[in-house]
């Protein structure tokens, strides 16, 4: 599992792209932002934790 530094700053990098076609949405919120990583790179974050971010 990354390091807390290491996830947030995935989760600003995601922010800077689109959202990939393969997660079916046109923008990211937070809950979208917190179900991505947790299923593509194992990264567990609750979305108030990326609303705060």
């Amino acid at each position: 599992m990354p390091a807390p530094a290491q996830e947030r700053a995935r989760i600003i990098a995601l922010t800077r792209v689109t959202p990939p076609d393969r997660a079916g949405i046109s923008h990211w919120s937070a809950r979208e932002l917190a179900k991505y990583p947790k299923r593509t790179e194992n990264i567990s974050v609750s979305w108030h934790s990326i609303a705060r971010i």
